[in-house]
């Protein structure tokens, strides 16, 4: 199971990172009150989709925005749905399903986030179809930009402070 020999060794300390903010964020055990829109925001918003392979930086945050623009519904839950990879980074999906124990951490981290802001967990079905859709989109459009607008002149792509502003302030207003 995951790194169970860390939780069971005192002379192993727990693996954790320290955040921009100084929270401490321990994967074995995550603590729902060490998660910040801050510190989500600022993660999001440097992590790269598609393990950076684009023609454009295109973040995270700026995923989970679109999401929540799908969403009649929960958007809430659109705009957390990746809040993990503000801390695990992005995996690749077809990466991801050759490391189970990076899932089985993914859910905790996941989990604590939903706790700490009052979100529906597991995500709810129309999150994960908006998740689905966009996801083609941006294969689509972002990835595969030379097939149509190299440049993405009609696609608004965020810089990192700008999506990090628009992501908090979205969050903001809807909490």
């Amino acid at each position: 199971m995951i790194a169970e020999h860390l939780v069971d060794n005192p002379l192993q300390a727990d693996p954790y990172i320290m955040t921009v903010s100084g929270e401490i964020i321990n994967f074995v055990r995550p603590d729902p009150q060490s998660f910040t829109l801050e510190d989500i925001a600022t993660g999001m918003s440097h992590a790269c989709r598609f393990a950076g392979q684009t023609p454009v930086w295109y973040s995270v945050a700026q995923h989970s925005l679109w999401v929540a623009e799908r969403c009649k519904v929960n958007k809430l839950e659109a705009l957390f749905h990746d809040a993990s990879e503000a801390y695990m980074c992005d995996m690749p999906s077809p990466l991801k399903k050759l490391c189970p124990d990076y899932k089985v951490i993914e859910e905790k981290v996941s989990r604590a986030i939903a706790e700490r802001f009052n979100l529906t967990y597991p995500w709810p079905d129309n999150v994960i179809q908006a998740d689905h859709e966009q996801y083609f989109w941006e294969r689509d459009f972002i990835v595969r930009a030379e097939a149509h607008d190299r440049n993405n002149n009609d696609i608004n792509i965020m810089k990192n402070r700008e999506v990090r502003a628009a992501w908090l302030t979205t969050v903001q207003d809807l909490l």
